[in-house]
């Protein structure tokens, strides 16, 4: 469990822990992260040797997602059909014209090889089996085992989408222990799942998977100028909570920690000057090296001493050995978040 992290300070908004995951910014431009999927393979469990495949869940999601449907499939398909066509002849093409020496012949190689891995890609959807599940969850669990056990990829992503987390009217409020406790249990159903299910023949989906489970943000402790009895809770980007578990990661730790733990806490000067009202916790600085939280009030904010989403993203990108010009920053122009190496297995 990761405490006290600190989002982008300056921007309130959804999908921002979502976006810096998959684009590098908190303001989006991708859906999928070419990064961790171009990889490969290198990390090792105690069992043998079997790729770290993330499933990224951000579970406070309020936004709907769109979701396929029926005539995409056909559409799939019938683009699966059109692109075996397309690529004999293209193999032919790059025989005859290729060339590493020229810029054009070197660009038809290239094609002739995305085209062998499209193939290749094909053959591996088509080797996907699905069961009958009716149950959303079990059934994106479904599609998650094939595309690792197959290896079309090394991540997934999925959301909540029909618990609502994000309210702000009192009422709404002061009614949302059901819906903690439905995430509490479907959460315990994606590890049991992983347990209980083979990756090959002697590991399960949980040796080889990195599971991380984050929001978008945090919440306010109460609204301003709302009564303590009767208030709801607005975006809080200054602190949030991180579960981080399976392959490559240490269990049983609580790292990292929230200020405004009691009613009498001197606040920091930093906290006071993001959230002048005191409706909103904050993450205690850290100190990266000993992996402890700091005690020291700081007067300026400076990224580097916060624990960030960054370094979260980072450690993941360590487990897979992605290059470090591709990981992630405290702040835009700044230093590469530090990872959380006490967390690694």
């Amino acid at each position: 469990m990761i405490n006290g992290v600190v989002m982008s300070t300056s921007f309130d908004g959804h999908d921002q822990n979502t976006n810096l995951f998959l684009a590098g910014t908190p303001f989006g431009g991708t859906s999928f992260n070419a990064e961790l999927n171009a990889t490969p393979r290198r990390r090792s469990t105690t069992s043998g040797s079997a790729p770290c495949s993330p499933i990224s869940r951000m579970a406070a999601r309020s936004s709907s997602r769109r979701r396929g449907s029926s005539s995409s499939s056909v559409e799939l398909a019938r683009w699966l059909g059109s692109r075996r066509r397309s690529t004999t002849f293209s193999r032919a093409e790059g025989e005859a014209l290729g060339d590493p020496n020229d810029r054009f012949g070197a660009g038809v190689l290239g094609l002739a090889a995305a085209n062998t891995s499209s193939t290749s890609l094909q053959q591996k959807i088509k080797a996907i089996q699905l069961g009958n599940e009716t149950d959303p969850l079990d059934a994106r669990l479904g599609v998650i085992r094939e595309v690792f056990r197959h290896g079309i990829a090394r991540g997934a992503m999925f959301g909540i989408d029909d618990i609502l987390f994000d309210t702000h009217a009192p009422a709404s409020a002061t009614g949302q222990a059901p819906g903690y406790r439905d995430l509490s249990s479907r959460l315990a159903r994606v590890f049991t799942y992983l347990a209980a299910t083979p990756f090959d023949d002697q590991l399960s989906l949980l040796d080889v998977t990195t599971v991380v489970i984050g929001s978008e943000f945090g919440r306010t402790m109460r609204q301003q100028g709302l009564p303590i009895d009767n208030t709801g809770t607005d975006h809080n980007p200054l602190s949030s909570t991180v579960l981080i578990g399976g392959s490559g990661i240490k269990s049983g730790l609580v790292v990292g920690a929230s200020d405004f733990q009691t009613a009498a806490e001197t606040l920091s000067a930093t906290h006071l000057a993001f959230d002048p009202a005191a409706l909103k916790v904050m993450g205690r600085p850290f100190d990266f090296t000993s992996g402890e939280v700091r005690n020291d009030r700081p007067a300026a904010f400076v990224a580097g001493d916060y624990l960030q989403i960054a370094s979260v993203i980072n450690t993941v990108y360590s487990l897979f050995d992605i290059d470090r010009a591709k990981w992630r920053l405290v702040e835009r122009n700044g230093e590469v978040a530090p990872v959380l190496s006490n967390l690694l297995a």
